[in-house]
């Protein structure tokens, strides 16, 4: 009879105990929801990432543990945790426990990465459900993560889609590994970290600590990519002693990634013969190098489809040149291989190359995957450097897409190779000239409008254009041109050759527009302005990130209004001259002989603006507005 006693009154307690922890989690969660915006639905309590190192098999491996402690601040709540693998890391157990620490039965989907852009991809996911039944549940994962080859053990984030309260990175370094961290991003967070030996285990320990991690990856467009904006350790595993003494590299240099990039290339099975046919017909007729280098570029960009391969050896090793041609399809590495047998076939100076594209904060400094995520092709013609990037399609051989432009690039160079910057292209190459002729018809507006576009804007348009259906390219650049408003109808116009990407697209139209013109008294309001770049470009306090213009901006605008017989003019805007390191706004309204001269020049040099420098963005766009909302007004004699 004693120990059923004993037995309920454990029971009694345990349940005491299990109800004042519930009531403590709740207070818990009431406390994080005050804390967090509205948006934020659970929160990570603790995290803690264990990355350690074998050598059995013989191979250096890494093993990375991640144990996260989860709290829910909303009823009825999941969320869906997905891990990558490929050949080379490989998502080796995941456990999922309640608030008793009790292993809860997951459904862990294992499949291909396929899909999007992504035609293929050796890329395998595994995605598993966290329910919360309601608010105040805990809920606790564990993850094991095996990585074969070390070159894939690139980077470590700080930061996740929710909150972390208390984060912790460790890392435990055998001597035999030579391992070198840096840190990204850490500026503005109190990461603390610490170096520790054990001779017991003859390990190095690198510890970083920090609490109180706001979430990260919003759901939020033209951001810069994540290396720029989010704390993380880029890692880079460089060589390691076997017990023999040797050293064996694995990413010690520049050096060793060119090599292992090289070794990649000379695996391919290029067979250049099946090209010839082709490249003698493109370059037929063709007199100078430069004829015959664009034939060739011009036809990889029309007829090569880019589809994207990822991850593993998939997205570092090109497909043989002649099978990306018989499948018209390939990614970056495919089509530069493909562009470079082509055009060493047509006898030209032609070589591989690979660089980090602008959304990579890393550099050449750091000898990493991670640094690098595109191939193109550079061709040497006269002393010159081009830059082929084959999947720009619609770029131009000369001037280089801003995804590339001054970025640092290895390529090709006999037994070795060269390291370079590719050149910051000057504003002007991309600059887009309005220019417009107004005058005054009653209540209506008459124009006649010329638009050049250059450099990335005309290549959108082209782009844009082109993969439209043909009967519906009309339809869609009448659109366009209109400026999408009802007020503009279009009378007639003329488009330049939308297949000629070496020359400016050039659009010329007449218009008229109604509901431009407002008669009080003697007085006449006409508005001039109808292209308001950056016009609703101002930042509100529900912006996280900064924010990245597709490429910089430099509009050139002229526009003439005819000044009526009878009319004089009594008000005429004001001038604005902003000018900062990263952008400027100028406007001139000037008046001569029977005219308003408007002009308006705005560029955009830096493409990424800052979330600390949103106010001084939005008040220079605020006084741009203040431009554009106010009117000519004419007055009648």
């Amino acid at each position: 009879m004693y120990r059923y006693i004993v037995a309920l009154c454990f029971v009694l307690s345990f349940h005491s105990l299990y109800s004042q922890n519930k009531d403590q989690d709740m207070v818990l969660a009431n406390k994080l929801k005050a804390q967090f915006d509205y948006k934020t639905t659970v929160v990570c309590i603790n995290s803690t990432t264990v990355v350690s190192f074998d050598t059995i098999g013989g191979t250096p491996k890494g093993a990375i543990d991640v144990k996260e402690n989860f709290i829910s601040l909303k009823d009825a709540y999941s969320f869906v945790n997905i891990l990558g693998s490929n050949e080379y890391v490989n998502v080796a157990d995941v456990k999922v426990y309640d608030d008793k620490d009790k292993s809860i039965y997951t459904t862990v989907i294992d499949q291909s990465n396929e899909g999007g852009e992504d035609f293929y991809s050796d890329e395998r996911v595994r995605a598993f459900q966290v329910y919360f039944p309601a608010v105040g549940n805990k809920r606790s994962c564990n993850e094991q993560t095996i990585v074969n080859d070390l070159k894939y053990l690139t980077e470590v984030y700080l930061v996740n889609f929710y909150p972390i309260m208390n984060d912790s990175i460790v890392f435990k370094v055998p001597h035999w590994l030579n391992i070198d961290f840096k840190e990204v991003n850490f500026d503005g967070y109190s990461i603390k970290k610490t170096v520790t030996d054990d001779p017991k285990n003859m390990l190095t320990v690198y510890t970083w600590v920090v609490k109180n991690m706001p979430k990260a990856y919003f759901d939020e467009r033209d951001v810069p990519g994540n290396s720029y904006m989010y704390p993380n350790i880029l890692v880079m595993c460089k060589s390691y002693t076997k017990p023999t003494g040797k050293v064996v590299n694995i990413l010690s240099s520049i050096d060793d990634l060119y090599q292992w990039y090289e070794k990649l290339i000379t695996e391919t099975g290029n067979n250049d013969e099946a090209l010839k046919p082709l490249v003698n017909n493109l370059i037929k007729g063709k007199t100078t190098d430069a004829e015959k280098a664009k034939a060739i570029y011009y036809w990889v960009e029309d007829n090569i489809r880019y589809l994207a391969f990822e991850n593993g050896i998939v997205g570092y090793k090109p497909a043989a040149c002649q099978t990306v041609v018989n499948n018209k399809y390939g990614d970056c590495k495919c089509m530069a291989n493909l562009l470079t047998e082509m055009l060493k076939l047509a006898g030209l100076d032609a070589r591989r190359a690979w660089l980090g594209t602008k959304g990579i904060a890393y550099d050449l400094s750091t000898p990493s995957l991670a640094a690098h995520n595109h191939a193109i092709c550079v061709l040497v013609l006269n002393g010159k450097y081009y830059y082929l990037d084959a999947t720009a399609e619609y770029g131009t051989m000369g001037y280089d897409n801003d995804m590339i432009q001054g970025r640092e690039i290895i390529f090709e160079n006999g037994k070795t190779f060269t390291r370079e910057h590719i050149p910051i292209a000057p504003i002007e190459s991309n600059r887009t000239v309005i220019n417009k002729t107004l005058t005054l018809n009653g209540d209506l507006v008459i124009g006649s409008s010329h638009y050049t576009y250059n450099g990335d804007s005309k290549t959108g348009i082209l782009y844009e254009f082109n993969h439209l259906p043909s009967n519906e390219r009309d339809k869609a650049m009448k659109y366009f041109i209109e400026h999408h408003d009802a007020n503009m109808s279009l009378n007639d116009s003329k488009i330049s050759d939308m297949q000629d990407r070496d020359k400016p697209v050039s659009i010329n139209y007449t218009f008229t527009a109604k509901n431009q013109v407002t008669l009080f008294d003697k007085d006449m309001y006409v508005g001039i302005d109808y292209d308001k770049v950056l016009q609703n470009m101002e930042f509100d306090s529900t912006r996280h990130c900064d924010y990245e213009f597709d490429f910089r901006i430099n509009y050139d605008v002229n526009d003439t209004l005819n000044i009526p017989a009878g009319y004089t003019v009594k008000h005429i805007p004001d001038n604005l001259d902003i000018n900062t390191p990263g952008y400027s706004f100028t406007i001139k309204t000037t008046q001569t002989a029977g005219k308003i001269i408007y002009h308006k020049e705005i560029k955009v040099m830096n493409e990424i603006i800052l979330k600390k420098d949103f106010p001084a963005w939005n008040a220079s766009v605020k006084l741009l507005k203040n431009i554009y909302d106010d009117q000519v007004i004419l007055t009648k004699q």
